[in-house]
């Protein structure tokens, strides 16, 4: 390939996305809770947790995907559909404050203990 140039088109690698869902106020009748979601470049996501009302935390993330409580949320995130005001609210967050959440939060799904993984 002498004397010629490959020329590749840009690549861009979309971020990481870091979602707070708030259920109260929804109009379609769904239990209140917060979510925590890790959205990875892929669109699909990385790790979750959730906080119900009666304050039982779960947590899930590519190698804990699935339990008898729940499971990690399913197929590529959808930004519009989450922000529907039907169903709650969506407040973008920082990194630090999911990761935050990830490391302290006591589940009832993973034992006793916080985690300081990040999970897979």
């Amino acid at each position: 390939m002498h004397g010629h140039r490959l020329l590749l088109a840009p690549y861009r690698i979309k971020p990481m996305l870091y979602r707070l869902y708030c259920s109260s106020g929804n109009s379609e009748g769904i239990p209140e809770y917060v979510g925590y979601s890790e959205i990875g470049d892929d669109g699909y996501w990385q790790r979750y947790v959730e906080i119900g009302a009666n304050g039982t935390a779960l947590r899930y993330d590519r190698a804990h995907s699935a339990d008898s409580f729940g499971v990690l949320p399913e197929g590529q995130w959808d930004e519009a559909a989450a922000s529907l005001t039907d169903y709650g609210t969506l407040t973008a967050i920082s990194a630090e404050l999911f990761d935050a959440v990830w490391r302290t939060t006591c589940c009832v799904n993973v034992g006793s203990q916080p985690s300081s993984d990040h999970g897979a």
